[in-house]
């Protein structure tokens, strides 16, 4: 997926991650069709724990939903969710995460537990 393709406020954010070579996958409703519009930009970033407290002190960037992968396996989102102030938390083990391609994954892991099973697909952010 090409990067001018994501909301204007949202491609600074992307590509200032994608700069310092941390890599990006959009996934969610972007990536997967839903039956209904897509309400934000659900992204796993392959980051640090160093990305995650950084991102974590700052504003949350509207529209935009990271997962930072801060250890190779766990994941968190820095910022809590503006519904109901959660803080997701997962793992990529527990998702089932397989990287196929240089440009797309799969997953079988959502927030909501009767989505599990479906495999959903994960498409690499490219400049």
């Amino acid at each position: 997926m090409k990067l001018t393709s994501i909301l204007a406020h949202i491609q600074s954010f992307v590509a200032d991650l994608l700069g310092r070579g941390f890599a990006v996958w959009l996934i969610g409703s972007q990536a997967n069709p839903t039956g209904k519009p897509p309400a934000d930009w659900d992204f796993m970033v392959f980051g640090n724990e160093a990305l995650l407290d950084e991102l974590s002190s700052q504003q949350p960037i509207t529209d935009a939903d990271p997962l930072i992968v801060f250890d190779g396996v766990a994941f968190k989102s820095p910022w809590p969710r503006a519904s109901d102030g959660v803080i997701k938390t997962g793992s990529l083990t527990n998702w089932k995460w397989q990287q196929i391609s240089e440009e797309s994954a799969s997953y079988e892991g959502t927030k909501w537990p009767h989505d599990w099973g479906s495999p959903k697909r994960a498409i690499r952010v490219q400049r």
